[in-house]
């Protein structure tokens, strides 16, 4: 998964839920930190 265009505001704990057939589903938690990448 890519996340993109991302702001201070994006930034905190996410629950993502995949759900596949025959498999079943998968659930995981991420948490997202915006940095700023310009440096000087």
């Amino acid at each position: 998964m890519i996340i993109r265009n991302t702001t201070e505001q994006d930034e905190g704990c996410y629950r993502c839920l995949f759900i596949t057939f025959p498999g079943g589903s998968l659930a995981a938690t991420t948490c997202l930190q915006v940095y700023d990448g310009c440096s000087s």
